[in-house]
């Protein structure tokens, strides 16, 4: 009788730990679709963080975009001054 009411006490015990052992967003579906959101003070060392390398990030995207070379726009624009220039000339 003693042996069986440990026993008892043993599985009540595992299921209860089992149960509380999984957080409560694993029961719902969409888990692992949910964002999740942090907030960022402002002036904080992150927020100066952010702001320096998405500073840096547009200032060397404009440089590469314009070293990659003049566009076909500015061939076609050159080649239309060489006509119409004359003309008013």
């Amino acid at each position: 009788m003693r042996a069986s009411l440990t026993l008892l006490v043993l599985l009540v015990a595992l299921l209860l730990l089992s149960t509380s052992a999984y957080p409560s967003f694993r029961h719902r579906s969409n888990h692992k679709r949910s964002k999740v959101r942090l907030m960022v003070r402002k002036g904080s060392k992150l927020d100066h963080m952010h702001r320096k390398t998405m500073n840096d990030w547009r200032k060397a995207y404009f440089f590469n975009e314009k070293r990659r070379g003049d566009f076909a726009l500015d061939d076609i624009l050159s080649q239309m001054d060489s006509f119409v220039r004359p003309r008013f000339g």
